[in-house]
């Protein structure tokens, strides 16, 4: 009941921290409705109760128009990594000597300064440099968090065609349209490690190194440093499954793939397809390098008209694999291998001839960036999977 008729009655509470939340809402979005959500861009269906219509119809009675793409959608589940530590301090960044005025810090090591209070200083600035945990700084560390699922999250998954189921603090879980998932995911992080922001009717944004005073609210934020990081499950599933089964198994994504095996800091993806089971991706966020090709890959393989990479060569790295794998023993691995798949695509690709030896160059090497992953013992591995998972992710249906 509470499910179904809250939303109603909090869009009569204007005062009520949710109502931006809840004010415009209709009904949540199937997840039909959410996988047709490129049919609806291509179709230029605008209406939501059309397209709550269209949905509803087609979850009975499959649309035929609809392409195989349009039958998915994404489950993004994150969670603040080592959150205990944070709570408890560990984690903080802030020193004694970063939180006193830089000239009394001055003054405490000039040597005509007392004895007394100079030894004991230099003593906790050596010994004992952390900030003492106190209540204050719990306060903040919840407001941080508090502001982060209340102004950060809820907006962002807006602002990305998704709905929030749920944002409480670290936690985080929301349905979206494949297209947007990763997109709603990097901006949650980038969020969470964010320093100052002004938070207000009209905009939230951060505050750099200067700062025009303005009305709103000045949220501080976690900020960066060792061990305050966010985590990510995406899982792109057909339309048709059991979501709570597939909110499970995100979970389980999350927990064993992002933060287990990648590390922490970390994105984990999986494509789970309704025949030919599943294909993953996963990176720490820093790993720059490796999320500019997966982005730059997917669009070349999935962009029809412009299409560059062929698909096929994508799914015959594979039969190559005892090679690549030798490949990878050698300490030069990247040049040889960045030659060899360029050697590939210069016999595949639906545009060869037409393209640059740089263009070559650039393109292989960002494949490499995504099917060679360094594993817990430094050793190199080949996993293909995510050019599949690129491609999947960049495709729109019918272009």
């Amino acid at each position: 009941m509470i499910k179904r008729i809250a939303y109603k009655a909090l869009q009569k509470e204007k005062g009520h921290i949710l109502w931006n939340s809840f004010k415009d809402v209709e009904h949540f979005p199937s997840t039909t409705q959410l996988a047709f959500y490129d049919k609806f861009t291509r179709e230029n269906i605008t209406d939501e109760k059309e397209q709550y219509e269209i949905a509803q119809k087609a979850h009975n009675e499959p649309d035929e128009k609809a392409e195989n793409r349009d039958r998915y959608f994404a489950i993004l589940l994150m969670d603040g990594d080592k959150m205990g530590k944070l709570v408890n301090g560990e984690t903080l960044a802030s020193t004694w000597e970063s939180v006193m005025h830089p000239k009394i810090v001055e003054r405490l090591k000039q040597p005509e300064f007392d004895k007394n209070y100079k030894k004991t200083w230099n003593d906790i600035f050596t010994n004992y440099p952390k900030r003492l945990l106190t209540p204050a700084i719990h306060a903040a560390i919840s407001e941080s968090l508090g502001d982060f699922s209340i102004y950060g999250v809820d907006s962002i998954i807006r602002a990305n065609d998704g709905r929030l189921i749920y944002a409480g603090g670290d936690d985080v879980c929301a349905v979206l349209p494949v297209d947007t998932a990763l997109k709603a995911a990097e901006e949650i992080q980038k969020y969470y490690n964010s320093f100052f922001r002004i938070i207000s009717d009209q905009k939230d944004e951060t505050i750099g190194n200067s700062w025009n005073v303005e009305p709103g609210k000045m949220s501080v934020c976690l900020g960066k440093g060792d061990g305050i990081s966010i985590s990510a499950g995406i899982l792109i599933c057909h339309h048709k499954e059991s979501l709570s089964q597939m909110i499970a198994d995100a979970h389980h994504l999350l927990d064993d793939k992002a933060k287990k095996e990648t590390g922490r800091n970390a994105c984990a993806i999986e494509l789970r397809k309704r025949s030919g089971g599943s294909r993953y991706f996963a990176r720490k966020w820093d790993e720059s390098k490796a999320w500019e090709s997966f982005h730059r890959i997917g669009e070349l393989i999935s962009n029809k008209k412009k299409k560059k990479i062929s698909a096929s060569l994508v799914y015959r790295l594979e039969q190559f694999r005892t090679g690549i794998e030798a490949i990878l023993k050698k300490d030069d691995y990247k040049n040889l291998l960045t030659n060899f798949i360029k050697k590939q695509l210069d016999r595949s690709m639906l545009t060869a001839g037409k393209n640059s030896k740089e263009e070559l160059e650039e393109f292989a090497k960002r494949m490499v960036d995504i099917v060679v992953v360094k594993k817990e013992d430094n050793e190199q591995a080949f996993e293909p999977e995510g050019l599949i998972v690129a491609g999947f992710i960049a495709d729109k249906g019918g272009e």
